[in-house]
């Protein structure tokens, strides 16, 4: 297994009124070691809010190694990048250890964004800080292949 290179200063704890509010949008969710909440490339469905536990997100290069963004314990937001920007999750997450969590779906993040405005600025933080913390010059993502050129070659 190839050790992950580890960036400086990873870990995060989102801001906590924005984290308060969430909250009571989500259920709960308990995930043992070694869960995969979600990986690089995935649809985003929603955010995670770390309750108890740790997680670690990575992102793998094309030349296949593997890069620890950063680490996240209590008061973390997981999936916010790709829950608010693009749909698409930027990051693998694992759960480091058995962690308990509150889930809160896509549409549900979205609709309380746009009825509270005023939140808006506390995710624009999170991303800012979250962008600040990458390398200068990060490493090209590996993308997964479009469904198209998943498929098989047509016979000719």
């Amino acid at each position: 297994m190839i050790q992950p290179i580890r960036i400086p200063n990873q870990a995060f704890v989102s801001p906590p009124e924005l984290v308060a509010e969430l909250k009571p949008l989500g259920s709960e969710v308990t995930c043992i070691r070694g869960t995969v909440l979600f990986h690089e490339g995935d649809v985003a469905k929603g955010v995670w809010i770390i309750l108890e536990g740790h997680a670690s997100l990575t992102m793998t290069t094309e030349n296949g190694t593997t890069i620890l963004a950063r680490t996240s314990g209590p008061g973390s937001l997981l999936g916010l990048p790709g829950t608010f920007l693009r749909g698409i999750y930027q990051l693998t997450c694992l759960i480091d250890q058995d962690s308990r969590f509150i889930f809160v779906e896509r549409e549900k993040v979205l609709e309380f964004l746009r009825q509270r405005t005023d939140m808006c600025m506390l995710v624009l933080h999170v991303l800012g800080t979250e962008v600040s913390q990458m390398p200068i010059q990060p490493a090209q993502p590996k993308r997964r292949a479009s469904r198209k050129s998943r498929q098989a070659p047509a016979a000719q």
